[in-house]
């Protein structure tokens, strides 16, 4: 996995877990045309169900001490896992769970540290043709060099 650059942070934190939820969940949909399983905001391109967006919610900073300029970061991220069925939507945000716990190996060798899952939250639309997505909110250390 690649290095998460301090000055493609948001950028390249986000491809990573894209890249990393996309290598590591199988994908349960046959996709046609330009539609992808895993990205990383809603598509502009085709779409088919199940899919999951990726997103970069928010950053923060915690200055190290007074006499440096080193900070620690937090950033925030949003995955999404959209599906036409509950069971569907259940069973992929509960890999998206799994594989972000089990690689933080991966993640913390690019410059992630400390995964924390701060919520995961389901928005139902109604009726047979809703679709049900939940929200699993994560956060990152990430310290500056």
């Amino acid at each position: 996995m690649p290095v998460v650059n301090r000055s493609q942070a948001i950028k390249d934190s986000t491809l990573l877990i894209r890249d990393l939820l996309t290598n590591k969940i199988t994908d349960p949909a046959t996709r046609t045309g330009t539609a992808k399983f895993v990205n990383t905001a809603w598509p502009e391109r085709e779409t088919q169900f199940p899919l999951i967006t990726v997103q970069q919610q928010g950053w923060s900073t915690t200055p190290l001490g007074t006499s440096t300029t080193e900070t620690l970061a937090t950033i925030r991220m949003e995955v999404n896992v959209w599906a036409k069925s509950v069971t569907v939507c259940d069973s992929l945000a509960g890999s998206v769970v799994a594989v972000m716990e089990q690689n933080q190996a991966l993640t913390r060798a690019s410059g992630l540290f400390d995964l924390r899952f701060e919520n995961v939250t389901s928005v139902d639309e109604s009726g047979k043709a809703g679709i049900h997505r939940k929200v699993i909110e994560t956060s990152y250390a990430y310290p500056s060099q």
